[in-house]
């Protein structure tokens, strides 16, 4: 008996097939690992059911997630739209696409028989198309991937949200089903939403513009003396 109890389904173009059909699956109950223990506490903690989470593409050839993820600005659009993520007052190539809500998987075990599910477990989600939420298909094979939770489903300054990585988590470069479950075999720790939301950060005056403001500051000061004086 094979259960999928979390797939995510992708379809991308990438750069070996225009239009790649790939699925990624993070939970294989009775055939393998559970994505469970996702939890919106900063620390400690157990998993928590009904937090929105989605998957973050870092859509530039070789590079890296802006600040490893652990420092976004809030993100306006909210945790249902897809969009860039900043960094810094920056716009990244971290792309966000939004996928749905972790739930209860305690009633079913993992690939040994013995490990239960639990809490806090991302679920099932629609395929969705890369090559569109995307802009012009950015996405391509051996591009990077991260999960994100949100601890209180909200984007804003000062919002918790978790995000992780492991090395296995590449778009793949060809059509086909690829399992990531063994990233969620055994007994899952305790994942934490113990990043935050900052402000975004407002432009600063430029150094020319501050010497402008500084001689006209001192020009109206010996205007007033002057007058003081006469």
């Amino acid at each position: 008996m094979k259960t999928a109890i979390s797939v995510l389904s992708l379809v991308l173009g990438c750069a070996i097939s225009a239009s790649a059909s790939v699925t990624l699956e993070f939970s294989q109950a009775y055939t393998g690992g559970i994505a469970s223990n996702f939890s919106s506490a900063t620390t400690g903690g157990t998993g928590t059911n009904g937090m929105q989470w989605g998957i973050v593409v870092e859509t530039a050839v070789g590079g890296s997630f802006a600040n490893n993820g652990t420092n976004y600005n809030a993100y306006a659009a909210g945790v249902n739209t897809a969009g860039y993520l900043s960094a810094n007052g920056v716009t990244t190539n971290d792309y966000y696409i939004p996928e749905g809500t972790t739930y209860d998987s305690s009633s079913v075990l993992q690939g040994d028989f013995a490990t239960p599910g639990g809490p806090g477990t991302i679920g099932y989600t629609a395929p969705i198309n890369l090559t569109t939420d995307i802009g012009g298909g950015i996405a391509a094979g051996g591009d990077k991937f991260a999960l994100i939770w949100f601890s209180t489903s909200s984007s804003a300054a000062g919002a918790n949200y978790g995000f992780l990585t492991n090395p296995s988590f590449t778009i793949p470069n060809s059509d086909g089903t690829y399992p990531e479950d063994s990233t969620f075999t055994g007994a899952q720790p305790v994942e934490n939403a113990s990043n935050t939301f900052s402000a975004a950060i407002s432009g600063s005056p430029e150094p020319s513009r501050l010497l402008l403001l500084g001689v006209g500051g001192l020009a109206g000061m010996m205007v007033r003396r002057r007058r003081a004086q006469a």
